[in-house]
């Protein structure tokens, strides 16, 4: 959090201070005329990326996939649309390379590469490919079964009781392939 802050400082300090050596040059009123066109070309480019990547969500889920993709898209460019918004060069010019489609693609690989070397290592520290997860080991009930031998966040086992086990009946169920009913087929109106 303390580095967040501090990234946000520093990033205003720098924007300050770059805004002023373009003013000095050009002029106030120029500077403030390019950095609100700049703002709006780029939400006008974040609005139709915008566009097309709900397009591509929705045929996704129409047809029936994952838009994994066009869903990173959409923060990706909500990230931008935020950056476009916040005065500053640096900003803008972050928040056009976001707004360009091959530029998220790398963006994206590399969030997703690191996503998965997250994942991977929250299962290898748990000791077990069926629990995984986001945060601390335990952060969440300490799921665990009672044989694997994983102590919670503390560090302390909890015991196994009675409780803790649920006993549930099977029972089997038989479609049959039969049809309940005929439908007779639909009869044209007398002319």
């Amino acid at each position: 959090m303390i580095a967040l802050l501090f990234g946000l400082l520093v990033m205003g300090i720098l924007e300050i201070s770059i805004i002023v050596a373009v003013a000095g040059p050009l002029g106030w009123m120029l500077t403030l005329l390019i950095l609100i066109l700049s703002s709006a070309a780029g939400a006008w480019v974040v609005k139709r990326e915008g566009t097309a990547t709900w397009r591509r969500v929705m045929a996704g889920v129409r047809a029936g996939q994952m838009p994994t993709t066009s869903l990173l898209d959409g923060c990706l460019i909500v990230v931008a649309g935020f950056l476009l918004l916040v005065p500053g060069f640096l900003t803008d010019i972050a928040g056009m390379a976001l707004a360009v489609p091959a530029v998220r693609k790398v963006v994206r690989l590399r969030a997703v590469d690191s996503l998965q070397r997250r994942i991977a290592a929250q299962v290898s520290r748990t000791r077990s490919s069926t629990v995984f997860g986001f945060g601390q080991p335990g952060g969440f009930g300490n799921y665990r079964r009672p044989d694997d031998g994983f102590a919670g966040a503390t560090g302390s086992r909890r015991p196994v009781r009675d409780d803790d086990v649920i006993d549930l009946d099977a029972e089997e169920v038989v479609f049959v392939d039969e049809p309940i009913a005929e439908l007779d087929p639909p009869q044209e109106p007398p002319a």
